[in-house]
């Protein structure tokens, strides 16, 4: 009789177990987002700068923002994961402050120099991770130079280029645009912000985008 309750007692918690599971993942993967629980309206709507029948998302980040560089692990994995054939992801630098119109000038001079694909990621790591000072042009040109082979008299002509002044300026335009007043954030088709802050998790985050997406996608 014991041994029949042992694991009787042992079945049930193990069938809460699961349910609680399931109630969670329900909760953190909406099948509807709505606005203001899931994300929040881009008012006005912005026209997206792709291609027809693609879709738009645009992650507004700082390099010097621990919340993007902790960002950057799960956003790569629901890349992994996910058909992005149709997607168009633009990495869009915000400019608030001095310090964050240099690290916007550093990424657009990636940009310029073909190497942004590459080290994105790399300069997030160099500075978070290996707590290298990236905050100058002398530092990030440095940098450049060590870890790419990049030429350094090029590089700074690039920083300080026409183009990167213009793109650095059209930057902080962007984030009075869309209403971004902090990083990490994400805008999907010109219509939604999401971030961490409203989804609670980065499970729900994904989980809303894809949804964001897919809705989209009927749409289009």
């Amino acid at each position: 009789m014991k041994i029949y309750r042992f694991w009787r007692l042992l079945f049930l918690t193990a069938t809460a177990t699961i349910l609680a599971g399931a109630a969670i993942a329900d909760e953190t993967a909406p099948k509807e987002p709505q606005a203001g629980g899931d994300y929040i309206l881009v008012e006005p709507p912005q026209p997206m700068r792709v291609a027809a029948g693609k879709l738009e998302i645009r992650e507004f980040f700082n390099f010097s923002c621990p919340h993007c560089f902790r960002l950057q692990g799960p956003f790569s994995r629901w890349r992994n994961e996910s058909d992005l054939s149709d997607i168009v992801i633009i990495h869009q630098p915000v400019v608030f402050e001095r310090y964050h119109g240099h690290y916007a000038r550093a990424y657009y001079t990636m940009e310029a120099l073909g190497l942004a694909k590459e080290y994105y990621g790399k300069m997030f790591a160099a500075i978070h991770r290996n707590r290298k000072l990236l905050n100058s042009k002398g530092r990030f040109i440095n940098w450049l130079e060590e870890e790419a082979g990049a030429d350094s008299d090029t590089a700074e002509k690039v920083y300080d280029s026409f183009t990167v002044s213009t793109k650095t300026a059209r930057a902080a335009d962007a984030a009075a645009v869309y209403g971004i007043d902090s990083t990490p954030q994400f805008v999907v088709a010109g219509k939604y912000i999401l971030n961490l802050s409203i989804s609670g998790s980065y499970v729900r985050l994904f989980a809303t985008l894809s949804a964001l997406l897919e809705k989209e996608r009927q749409s289009l």
